[in-house]
């Protein structure tokens, strides 16, 4: 699978890039530097979009600040950015809202939630909490 990762935080990256080593991974810390790598794909739609809300190591933002997930989600919707799925993991609530407001179909899952449930070595745990969550965010 193809997908593209929006995350600023060291420690969420690591575990990112260590739970999906085998897929082929792009990663942004920044929205511009999101920006230009979906525009770069734009004809090879990535399978999956992880994207957080809160960046530069800051918390609990201003979705109209310029660095924020939410103005990387504005762009895709403007461009008409395709992708197969779109998974909300920011830990600001009202940042993720406005974001699954763009992306009606998005799931929003917390990292945290993401961390304890769907990155587990078993495979059957991941599938029952990706469909338990799909199912809470319809």
């Amino acid at each position: 699978m193809r997908i593209f990762i929006l995350e600023d935080d060291e420690r969420r990256i690591k575990i990112f890039t260590n739970k999906l080593k085998d897929h082929t991974l792009e990663l942004a810390t920044s929205v511009d530097q999101a920006k230009s790598i979906l525009l770069k794909n734009k004809e090879t739609p990535f399978d999956v979009l992880f994207l957080d809300h809160d960046l530069d190591g800051m918390v609990f933002v201003n979705s109209e600040w310029d660095n924020t997930g939410y103005q990387l989600v504005k762009y895709i919707v403007e461009n008409k950015i395709l992708y197969g799925y779109a998974v909300i993991h920011s830990q600001n609530p009202d940042g993720a809202k406005a974001m699954h407001d763009l992306l009606p179909h998005s799931l929003e899952i917390p990292f945290i939630v993401l961390e304890l449930f769907l990155f587990k070595d078993d495979v059957n745990n991941k599938l029952a909490a990706f469909n338990i969550l799909s199912k809470m965010n319809k």
